[in-house]
């Protein structure tokens, strides 16, 4: 769970803690990843699914074996899949 305050874990910072967590490290995301992650925020698509498309985006790359990603722009067509899906 996050060491932030409630009040402080908005979209941004939800999807962020998220993703960090998942690759387990790093503090912050980059400014392209803070863009990728606006935008899905501008269309609305629910913090649910962009966090569900990053976890199955994770999963195949483990499946694959091909390491794990450094980036969300890494993983924006398992959120857009998750998205349509």
């Amino acid at each position: 769970m996050s060491d932030l305050p409630a009040g402080a874990l908005d979209y941004q910072a939800v999807v962020a803690e998220y993703f960090l967590g998942l690759r387990g490290s790093g503090l912050m995301l980059s400014p392209l990843d803070q863009e990728v992650v606006a935008e899905w925020e501008r269309r609305g698509l629910p913090i649910a699914i962009v966090c569900r498309g990053l976890r199955r985006g994770l999963e195949d790359l483990a499946e694959r074996r091909a390491g794990g990603p450094r980036s969300i722009r890494a993983l924006r067509f398992a959120v857009e899949d998750e998205w349509r899906a």
